[in-house]
């Protein structure tokens, strides 16, 4: 049996996101959400190209470097050969590291699974719809959560926040900030409330912003929601 490692939240989280190219919508919409909460730093082979450079070489380099490694065994996932390779070398990476990548695969209970990663594997996440991703990006951070000292006490992850209100008053740029990653228990009490919103104020000008508690990703408010809420702030 693999011994997983517990981590230190003070250093970049390195999270490898395997997947065929032909669900790259689907696997953008795991990159978003990750790249909006610290100290997560996803990883997409697509994003990071350079022309000339060895494509094997770093991907290889990146499964070396994640400490999560997420693979979308949906049929395109399964029948693609990449993605095999790369499940090959990430359960090589288990045995060979001191302090071996935490593997999570997403697949389908209708799907026939072979090799390395079967139904009863460790870890596997099961899904029956691509296009309702939200559940499963809460559950792969719920795991995540698990594995990380204190992480599933409020502020040991924060979420980067763009206010759509105000502007940085150095850069003509929308306001950035971030937010403190609220407990489990406050979520499970959300879940069990049937809310999915977690609501946060921006520091500026103090608008409240809706998120999603399963993707952080902000919710669309109707324009007289909008207008009540910014002429209160």
């Amino acid at each position: 049996m693999v011994k997983f490692p517990k981590l230190y939240t003070l250093q970049p989280i390195n999270v490898f996101i395997g997947h065929s190219n032909k669900d790259n919508q689907y696997a953008h919409n795991f990159f978003l959400c990750l790249k909006n909460i610290v100290p997560f730093v996803p990883y997409m082979a697509e994003y990071y190209t350079n022309p000339g450079e060895d494509y094997k070489e770093r991907i290889m380099m990146q499964l070396e470097q994640s400490v999560f490694i997420i693979f979308l065994l949906t049929q395109n996932g399964i029948d693609s050969q990449w993605v095999n390779q790369e499940i090959g070398y990430a359960y090589a990476l288990r045995k060979k590291k001191k302090d071996p990548p935490i593997i999570i695969p997403i697949s389908s209970k209708k799907l026939e699974l072979k090799g390395l990663i079967t139904q009863d594997s460790d870890d596997l996440l099961f899904s029956d719809d691509v296009t309702d991703y939200k559940w499963e990006i809460y559950n792969v951070i719920l795991k995540i959560r698990a594995r990380v000292i204190n992480g599933f006490e409020k502020g040991t992850f924060r979420i980067r926040v763009t206010c759509p209100a105000c502007h940085d008053k150095k850069e003509n740029l929308p306001f950035e900030f971030e937010a403190d990653f609220p407990s489990q228990k406050t979520l499970d009490r959300s879940i069990l409330a049937n809310q999915i919103t977690y609501t946060v104020s921006c520091p500026q000008c103090h608008t409240k912003m809706p998120l999603d508690i399963r993707t952080w990703f902000p919710i669309k408010q109707p324009e007289s929601t909008k207008s009540e809420t910014q002429n209160k702030s």
